[in-house]
């Protein structure tokens, strides 16, 4: 998937899914949900969070805490997750806007990340879709 892919299902709004759930019919409804059952796996929304100062998050805390989906549906790569962080990280500097360093979250036990960026909410929404 790709990074477009992916900012694009950020921005799906929930009154479209509803509306579009609207016209199904109730056979493809009970398909639909069948099929999204098998797609997901249940994930510790705390295992990606890290303890961050107000009105920051770091990119996969604030995906488990906005669009839990992406995990869920593994719509998320470290690359992808690495571009986001690049273009937040840039997006600070042009703006004068400090970038902090936090402790990993749970998730990356083992992977050798100790430390991630954490970024003011609003840029984060700025890329990523969701509330600030």
């Amino acid at each position: 998937m790709t990074m477009h892919d992916r900012t694009t299902a950020h921005q799906i709004t929930a009154a479209s899914l509803r509306q579009l759930w609207g016209m199904l019919g109730a056979e493809t409804q009970t398909q639909a949900v069948q099929k999204i059952r098998e797609l997901t796996r249940e994930i510790d929304i705390d295992a990606y969070v890290s303890p961050v100062p107000p009105g920051y998050d770091t990119v996969m805390g604030y995906l488990a805490k906005n669009h839990p989906e992406t995990l869920q549906f593994d719509m998320w790569d470290a690359e992808g997750t690495q571009r986001d962080g690049f273009w937040c990280k840039h997006q600070c500097t042009k703006r004068g806007l400090p970038v902090c360093k936090v402790p990993a979250p749970a998730v990356f036990d083992g992977e050798g990340f100790e430390l991630v960026n954490a970024y003011p909410v609003e840029i984060l929404s700025e890329r990523l879709g969701g509330p600030v």
